[in-house]
């Protein structure tokens, strides 16, 4: 394809938006593209459409939109994402946040509001709930991760969002800690199972797959956290998990069998059960 030596922001949207039209949010991920390349905000971009982009700024385009058209995330492609109006660092080593997670966000600071003590956050990832959380409520908190990859990821963003609120410890779930610690203890952990065609996407291949596949049908990681916590949590622990959305009935019955109590689940804004919670 011969590229022109000039274009306009507009233009090159436009030519990019079609390239893409693929994707859900072929428009979108054209601009974000253009403004990640360019150092420039969606406001500038809608201010002069018509401002010409040079031939270096094209040749990195190129490349950008070449590998979103093979299905890589905008995310990794520009090495960030939004999460709860903060912007994390993220790389292959760790899932990207999804709007989805703001359930579990909003639960757990309600409930922090109502119980307080410490928190705990299992498999952080990227930090962003553990640092959402310490952003929104102005405390410490712990988190871990099974991945020295993804720790170095979530501590770069804790010290760039919030510095010397997080303390981060490397193990798998809860192993590391000892007995009756922690008041509230939150995950989102892998629960798709191996055989779900969703991981046939092609967004979904470039992300860890550690992160995102559990065994017994996805609810291998759950059951184990749901027992874990039990060790780990003080007197009338609340947990908090986020599962798929057709686990909340199975995930509800683990701790039931685990002698949870107060057992709920809620909703996201698509409407699905998004999260379980219990006590134990």
């Amino acid at each position: 394809m011969t590229k022109p030596v000039t274009q306009t922001l507009s233009g090159w949207c436009k030519d990019a938006s079609r390239r893409l039209s693929r994707s859900e949010s072929a428009q979108l991920d054209a601009e974000i593209l253009l403004c990640h390349t360019l150092g420039i905000n969606r406001a500038t971009l809608y201010a002069w459409p018509d401002r010409s982009i040079d031939e270096n700024h094209l040749d990195s385009l190129e490349h950008y939109l070449t590998e979103r058209e093979k299905g890589k995330p905008v995310a990794y492609i520009t090495g960030s994402k939004e999460f709860w109006s903060l912007e994390f660092l993220v790389s292959p080593d760790v899932l990207i946040p999804r709007v989805d997670t703001e359930t579990l966000i909003e639960y757990t600071i309600e409930t922090y509001r109502k119980l307080g003590g410490p928190i705990l956050e299992l498999g952080t990832g990227s930090g962003a709930i553990a640092i959402a959380l310490a952003h929104e409520l102005k405390i410490n908190i712990t988190a871990s991760d099974i991945s020295p990859a993804a720790l170095t990821v979530a501590k770069a963003n804790a010290q760039k969002l919030t510095p010397g609120l997080i303390n981060f410890v490397h193990g798998h779930w809860g192993e590391p800690f000892a007995p009756g610690i922690f008041k509230i203890i939150v995950s989102n952990p892998p629960y798709i199972d191996k055989g779900d065609h969703h991981l046939k996407a092609p967004e979904i291949q470039y992300e860890p797959q550690s992160a995102l596949v559990s065994a017994e049908r996805g609810l291998a990681d759950l059951e184990r956290i749901i027992i874990d916590a039990r060790r780990i949590g003080c007197s009338d622990c609340r947990v908090i998990l986020e599962h798929g959305y057709t686990q909340a009935a199975q995930v509800r019955e683990i701790m039931r069998k685990n002698n949870y109590k107060d057992i709920l689940s809620k909703h996201d804004l698509s409407g699905h059960e998004r999260l379980t919670a219990g006590t134990c």
